[in-house]
Parts: C-alpha cells; structure tokens; sequence
C-alpha cells in the first residue's frame, strides 16, 4: 500500500549571513484529510520584509492546499490560479494592515505540490524549479521564469498573478516523488546549458522512498549545509515521496507547528491602521526622507546637527536687531521734517527720471 513521506528545510545563505539580514527562504510540509502537500517560497531579496510574506504564503497555503483539494480538483487550471489568486492577496493584505506597509514589500516566488488519491497539483510563480520522479526516472516538471535578466522573475503579490501562475496536473503512481527548491538550493542541481542533475536528484527521492527510519528533516538540513557552498543564495528544498515500504511516523513541519501555537496564543493588539477605511489601509504608501515613521527622528535629534559656534561666528543677531531698530528712528524723523530718506531720495530720482522719458 502506498503511504506518503515529506520532510522540508531552509537555510540563510552567506551574503545575508555577512550582511546581518534574516533568511527570505520558508519551506513546509503538511498532511490533512488524506492530502499531503510540500510548499516552498523565496522572498524578494529587495524588499526587507519579503521573509514575511514568504512565511505567510506557506503556512497559510498548507492548509488551504489540503484542505481545499477536492474542490479544486474539480476546477480548470486557469480556475485553480485564479482561486489562489485571490487567496494569496487575501492574505498579504493582512501583512498591508499589520505592518502598514505596501504590499510589494512582502513579495515572494511560490512553488507546491498537493496530492491526494490519485491526483495531484503543482504550482508555480517565478524562479525556482519542481522535480518529478516516477519509474526510476527524474525530470524537470517547472523550470524557472525569469524576467529580461536572470536575477529577474515574477512574485505572488503582482496584480498579473495569473498571467504568471503555472499549475501543472497528473496522476500518481506507485512509485511517484516530487521535490521543490528555490532558486539558491536549485543551482546546484540545475542550469538552463546543462540541464538537470537527475542522478543525485533520484538519489535523494530514493532515499525517501526506502528509508526504515525518519531521518529525514536531519538529511535535507546536511543537504543544504552542502549546498550552500556553491551559493551565497539562501536555499530551501521541500520533498514528498511515494512509498510501499513501512509506514514512518512523519514530524510536523517546525514553521506550521510555530504557526499553530502564535495563532493559539494571540492576543488583541492596537494596530497603526485604526480609523481608515479599507481604500486607504491597502493603498500604495510612499516612504521618502521626511517620513517620520522611517526616519525615527525628533526635532532634538536635528538640532544636535548644528554648529551653534558656526551661527554665531557668521550672523551677529544684536547687530542686525540694531540695525533695524535705528533705521526705524531715521524714518520717523525724516516723516516729522518732511524731508526724504536716502531709500526714498533714490526712488524719487528715479520717478522722476522715468516720467521725463
């Protein structure tokens, strides 16, 4: 009888390690109602908050995924990503309000796969690849797509999702495997010139497939220490096999299990976005130097920038006060003997001078 195995991993890659910045990468495993499903997300590297969104979309699709899989069996694949869609939105829009922050900022690729029965369901937004595996045979069931430049590619939270989001549909057998790996972990196994390294990819499937014990979460966090030498990418990988060997007790993925006891424990918060009204809480935002939110500065923070010795040095403020003050005087005496002040001589000989003309 055949029973499924899953196990997934992520790892921060060099250049964020060295630079400070959190893993982008999130990866997830889930079973329910009979549906297992491996989801995987590579947050956008330019936008500081793309590790949430790359969070949100897993957990959030691991239950949607397996929960929903029936119904979305039953639809075309232009109806599957348009359902996911919206879905995906849904839940970003979420990030929008509790971070008050466009919803760009949270961008990430998007790669599943969800199988129950005999069916399954792929999916895929931007770079990254899936791997199939069936009858000894490995292959290449998504590649990448990438924009106008390599380090270019599409992410979820585009407004065109759907012209994007590539939905792949089969069959299972006996025998069947499928892995996902965001683009970081993916280049050590894959390249548009030479293809794909099937040998060690069906090493790893099999691997799942024949194993007596459940190793597996340990295997691919050893996959990715490798892995990473050849990368300063984070890398992430999701795998779920097919197999007829004993049944092995499967851990819960670390993310979903987290997910679970936030969402038990979550208290009632005031949040940035109350009063506005929902047109307002979604709009784009622009962030620019004198926001004072980004800024974090106060007026004492500017004053502390200025060379009081410099003011005094080069403007004499009691000079000038003075000034003024004997300017004052003169006018007023000059308005009592009728006669012109110098300013008003100067003018009057230039009227005069004028209607001459």
């Amino acid at each position: 009888m055949r029973h499924w195995r899953s196990s997934s991993a992520y790892t921060r890659g060099t250049s964020h390690a060295e630079w400070g910045t959190p893993c982008q990468d999130r990866a997830v495993h889930n079973e329910l109602d009979g549906a297992h499903a491996i989801i995987l997300a590579d947050g956008a590297g330019s936008y500081e908050h793309s590790h949430l969104g790359a969070e949100r979309v897993v957990t959030k699709l691991a239950y949607y995924l397996c929960d929903r899989f029936d119904r979305l069996n039953t639809l075309e694949s232009r109806d599957i990503a348009g359902e996911l869609h919206a879905y995906l939105h849904e839940q970003l829009n979420v990030l929008v309000l509790d971070h008050d922050r466009n919803k760009e900022e949270f961008s990430s690729t998007l790669l599943f796969v969800v199988t129950k029965g005999e069916d399954y369901i792929a999916g895929h937004v931007g770079d990254g690849i899936i791997v199939k595996y069936e009858g000894g045979n490995t292959e290449i069931l998504s590649e990448p797509e990438n924009g106008l430049y390599e380090n270019e590619t599409y992410f979820v939270s585009m407004d065109a999702l759907h012209e994007h989001f590539r939905i792949y549909r089969g069959t299972v057998k006996e025998d069947s495997g499928f892995a996902i790996m965001s683009d970081g972990s993916a280049a050590s196994f894959y390249s548009k010139s030479q293809g794909l390294d099937t040998q060690n990819l069906g090493v790893i499937i099999d691997h799942f497939q024949k194993a007596t014990t459940n190793t597996f979460s340990e295997d691919l966090n050893a996959l990715l220490i490798a892995l990473i030498e050849n990368t300063d990418d984070d890398c992430s990988i999701a795998v779920l096999a097919a197999s007829k060997g004993d049944p092995i007790t499967m851990e819960p993925s670390g993310l979903l299990t987290a997910e679970a006891a936030r969402v038990h424990t979550a208290t009632k918060v005031t949040t940035a976005h109350a009063g506005k009204t929902i047109d307002e809480l979604l709009a784009p935002r622009i962030f620019g130097e004198d926001d004072e939110e980004e800024s974090g500065l106060d007026e004492t923070d500017y004053v502390d920038d200025v060379d009081v010795d410099y003011l005094d040095e080069h403007f004499e403020y009691e000079d000038m006060e003075e000034d003024m003050k004997e300017e004052g005087r003169e006018q007023a005496e000059a308005m009592e003997s009728g006669h012109p002040t110098d300013e008003e001589s100067d003018g009057q000989t230039c009227s005069s001078t004028d209607d001459s003309e």
